[in-house]
């Protein structure tokens, strides 16, 4: 943990926060889940090709066929076409807390897109940085005993240090 927060403060950290509609089978609502991630990364803005994280994630899942606290890691990814950032991740979770059965490591994938709606960056004072943050949609695929299908929104921020 130190050592992402260290890679975050020199190099960039990207924060998200998403919630979204589990289904099982596709377009049957089971629940609702809350997601947090935490990583090193950067990019987001308009001078920014990419967007691309490593990071940390929580989740809560509550839903009719068994609720869960997970946590576990992912890489997200992303190339700006005009006026977004479309982008996947990938990762793995690990139920914390469950009241279903569960596989010992998850894997996860998710499509999605990043719409910046806020950016922060001055030409004239590069050394402070910059930021930019804004809208998160897409949809993830879970692949447990019980896979659920989540259509999600939030928020997500990436910040680069300045020197």
């Amino acid at each position: 943990m130190r050592a992402l927060l260290a890679t975050c403060l020199l190099g960039g950290c990207a924060l998200g926060v998403d919630a979204g509609v589990l289904q099982q089978p596709t377009l049957d609502p089971k629940g609702a889940s809350l997601n947090a991630h935490i990583g090193a990364g950067g990019g987001g803005g308009s001078r920014s090709r990419y967007v691309v994280a490593l990071g940390l994630d929580t989740r809560i899942d509550i839903a009719s066929g068994g609720s869960r606290w997970a946590a576990g890691t992912s890489l997200l990814g992303g190339i700006r076409v005009p006026g977004v950032f479309l982008d996947a991740r990938v990762g793995i979770w690990r139920a914390i807390v469950s009241s279903a059965d569960e596989a010992a490591v998850v894997p996860s994938f998710e499509l999605g897109a990043f719409v910046p709606l806020h950016e922060r960056f001055d030409p004239k004072h590069p050394q402070y940085g910059e930021s930019a943050d804004g809208l998160v949609v897409g949809i993830r695929e879970d692949l447990d005993e019980a896979s659920y299908f989540t259509v999600f929104v939030g928020y997500a921020l990436f910040l680069v240090p300045g020197y």
